[in-house]
């Protein structure tokens, strides 16, 4: 699977993201793992997630939270980098 087009791994990443913003109901484990499994489509996983860590987003690639600030669909998948109980590290790359 490619890497970018409208159908390629990165917007696969953006629109998960997207969901999971829009139900509000926050991310779990399996959320957490399910995206691992997307970015583990990659030949390059690791170096797919460097690349999206590092990117940087803008209100049109973003979305807005209840309390009005703004973020880019990868602010999710940097929250499941940051919490240490979350397995999305350990199955990046499987």
């Amino acid at each position: 699977m490619d890497r970018y087009g409208s159908d390629g791994i990165i917007a696969e990443v953006q629109n998960f993201c997207a969901d999971l913003a829009e139900f509000g109901q926050g991310w779990n484990n399996v959320d957490a793992k399910t995206l691992a499994s997307i970015i583990n489509q990659d030949p390059d996983p690791c170096g797919l997630f460097r690349l999206m860590d590092e990117r940087t987003g803008s209100a049109g690639i973003g979305y807005t939270t209840r309390d009005g600030t703004k973020r880019e669909w990868f602010h999710i998948m940097r929250q499941m980098r940051n919490d240490p109980n979350c397995p999305f590290l350990d199955e990046l790359g499987r």
